[in-house]
């Protein structure tokens, strides 16, 4: 079933309503918070999610992320691979996107990561292992 609130354009109400009340609500940053982009990324995420379901209202069941262009999104290591918007001045949202086109996107950018990050760990590995050998060879002036 295709979602009304994106295929019928009502997603930008609600975007133009959250960048509102983003842009009129500057004080829920600190100083030290608005140094830090992962910090501002937390502060942002709980202060949206806050009115989120007000902005959605009667939308709230058809709402997906999904729509997020890859080309705007990013992986991060942590746990099983973490989807990050990787600048917030370019987000893009396709219009009329599948589901199944959007997760299969998916798959072709966890298959592209994983085998960097398991070079990754290798070159840690072979890193530590060179490491060890230093320590290995050092004399003990403790003994």
């Amino acid at each position: 079933m295709k979602s009304g609130f994106y295929y019928e354009g009502h997603h930008q109400v609600v975007a133009l309503a959250v960048r509102d009340y983003v842009n009129s609500s500057r004080d829920f940053l600190s100083p030290h918070t608005a140094g830090s982009p992962r910090a501002v990324g937390d502060a942002l995420e709980a202060f949206v999610a806050e009115k989120f379901g007000g902005f959605l209202g009667d939308w709230c069941t058809q709402y997906s992320s999904e729509f997020l262009d890859w080309s705007c999104l990013t992986v991060g290591a942590l746990g099983w691979g973490q989807i990050q918007i990787a600048n917030s001045n370019n987000i893009r949202v396709i219009e009329q996107y599948s589901r199944k086109q959007w997760m299969l996107q998916l798959c072709d950018a966890m298959l592209e990561f994983y085998p960097k990050e398991i070079g990754k760990i290798e070159d840690r590995i072979e890193r530590f292992n060179g490491v060890r050998k230093y320590w290995e060879a050092k004399e003990d002036l403790w003994h």
